[in-house]
């Protein structure tokens, strides 16, 4: 990702966010009915509308990156992280505005991040394909 002068305060907020929200699911044991250990949640990435008032944040469940040939029995879903973290997005703000001094602290969106899927689809095809030789 290639940052203009323009966009330099959008990262560096991003990345204050990305922090600030790591910290809380670490430190914040938060009571679920789903029972879903809020440190087993990995944040990939946090992208900022220009205007500071929007946020994306992408997330990922730890138990599928390090697990991605054999699923952990019981273990939560990258979705039921998105969901955990949309039911507890108001807390979520609350403590970013807590600890980042913003004038506005932006809405969050919560997505599952695709991109180790996505690599594993790809190197999947790269290994059916006829290597050089048999060419």
């Amino acid at each position: 990702m290639q940052i203009s002068k323009k966009n330099t305060r959008q990262f560096r907020v991003a990345t204050e966010i990305k922090k600030a929200i790591s910290e809380f699911l670490l430190n914040n044991s938060i009571v679920d009915n789903y029972f879903i250990d809020s440190s087993m949640i990995s944040l990939t990435e946090v992208l900022l509308s220009p205007c500071l008032q929007h946020a994306k944040v992408f997330a990922v469940s730890l138990a599928e990156i390090s697990n991605s040939d054999a699923r952990i029995y019981g273990a939560i879903s990258s979705e039921d992280c998105v969901f955990f973290l949309e039911r507890h997005a108001q807390k979520i703000r609350r403590y970013v505005g807590a600890t980042i001094h913003l004038r506005y602290i932006p809405d969050f969106k919560f997505f599952v991040d695709n991109t180790s899927r996505q690599a594993e689809k790809i190197e999947q095809l790269i290994k059916r394909l006829p290597s050089m030789s048999q060419i």
